[in-house]
């Protein structure tokens, strides 16, 4: 029922993003700046409508065992670069800037990029929603280790923070940590456990790090770098 129910919605609430982008870019006309900000809560609600019908999809996927990925050869730093553009305005409703730290070179990834863009979207998504107006957000790639050819995403944020108790819980299924829960009363707790699934399908690892509530939080995915041939 799940799978079936998360197919049939997709579709109208993809149809509907499509329109509203449309708006939002004046294709059939200028707007005036209360309806663009009309236009841009909508976008935005529909947005969250489309990440959690992704989310039960990929849930019902995963539990029957036929959650599949397309592996390809991905720029993962252009990836989160088109990632931080997307979700600009969401950060700019609450006077929130994100500090990308773009590398100069591109670093290479075997990845299903829909599923990868998916888990570092929902990850920024998180950090603006739960950090306070005018807040900060962080996103940065580093290659931490060349021996054991590993990249990084940390995504850091000085919101609400996680109870050191619950930095584990988080990542199970329909689990949230009990600050999190009274901020967002909308959250399903599905969001960190797809993530979790989707990056070890890749054969990497996410966790977070936290000092505690109100000291903000680090989320980071950490996923096998494909490096260049070396001629012998």
């Amino acid at each position: 029922f799940l799978s079936i129910a998360s197919h049939q919605l997709r579709t109208p609430v993809s149809i509907l993003k499509g329109y509203l982008s449309m708006l939002r870019e004046g294709s059939f006309g200028k707007l005036s700046e209360k309806q663009l900000a009309v236009i841009s809560k909508a976008y935005r609600s529909n947005e969250g409508m489309l990440a959690l019908i992704n989310d039960f999809l990929n849930l019902s996927r995963a539990e029957k065992g036929t959650l599949e990925y397309s592996f390809l050869s991905t720029d993962i730093v252009e990836m989160v670069d088109e990632i931080v553009i997307n979700l600009k305005t969401s950060a700019q409703a609450k006077n929130i800037e994100i500090n990308w730290k773009k590398p100069e070179k591109p670093l290479y990834v075997e990845m299903d990029e829909n599923k990868i863009s998916q888990v570092v979207s929902n990850l920024i998504d998180n950090a603006i929603k739960y950090t306070p107006n005018e807040g900060g957000v962080s996103v940065r790639i580093a290659q931490e280790d060349i021996h054991n050819k590993k990249v990084r995403v940390y995504v850091k944020d000085n919101g609400i923070g996680i109870d050191p108790g619950e930095i584990d819980s988080i990542f199970e299924s329909f689990q949230r940590g009990n600050r999190g829960k009274r901020e967002n009363a909308t959250g399903t707790g599905l969001g960190l456990y797809v993530a979790k699934m989707i990056v070890e399908g890749h054969n990497g690892r996410i966790w977070a790090e936290s000092e505690g509530e109100e000291e903000g939080s680090t989320f980071i995915v950490e996923l096998p770098l494909k490096l260049p041939k070396t001629k012998e």
